[in-house]
């Protein structure tokens, strides 16, 4: 059973609420979702987690979408509030169809726009939702998103982790960088 676990100390003040959705064997460790999580702890966010690790290996595609929805479902019972953000990575964006509707900011890290309900939601998201995905990445397909009104930030010949191979490890961290600045302004926007 997915395990909710809130990142940073309980706010000691009314906080807004962020529900991050790792990967499968991408954690909050990952530095598109540790930097993330820092940045909106620092601001005063009260960050929470799922924790699907052990339970997420050897999924089937067709059971993946029901065990996201189930975790997410637990994760609402759990959390003290609604979330005002959700930031999910490949396994997470799952859930994009349960929260297409919400009022929140939500960005969505190498969606899995090949399976179909994803592609489907990311044609319907607002401009309330952020897309990122990589060319390298067989995943990633922006056609499916072409005609959206979203943001989408497209990091050329990267992967699934959005790395780009044959090149310094440096153009990776790099370009890592500017993709993080601008998903963190999308959920957390200057008010």
């Amino acid at each position: 059973m997915p395990k909710i676990e809130r990142l940073n100390s309980k706010p000691s003040k009314p906080a807004p609420v962020a529900l991050l959705l790792p990967g499968a064997g991408y954690t909050v460790l990952g530095p598109l979702l540790y930097w993330p999580v820092l940045a909106l702890t620092r601001a005063g966010w009260d960050v929470w987690s799922i924790n699907w690790h052990a339970d997420a290996q050897g999924l089937l595609p067709r059971d993946a979408g029901q065990f996201v929805e189930d975790a997410v479902s637990q994760a609402l019972h759990e959390m003290p509030n609604v979330p005002t953000a959700v930031l999910g990575k490949s396994l997470g964006t799952y859930a994009l169809p349960h929260f297409l509707d919400w009022e929140i900011q939500a960005a969505w890290i190498t969606p899995i726009l090949s399976e179909a309900r994803i592609a489907e939601a990311a044609r319907r998201a607002s401009d309330r939702h952020l897309f990122v995905g990589g060319t390298a990445d067989p995943t990633w397909r922006p056609v499916e998103i072409s005609k959206s009104h979203t943001e989408t930030i497209i990091v050329e010949d990267g992967n699934h982790s959005l790395e780009v191979s044959d090149t310094e490890w440096h153009h990776s961290a790099t370009g890592q960088l500017e993709v993080l600045r601008r998903l963190i302004h999308h959920l957390n926007p200057p008010r």
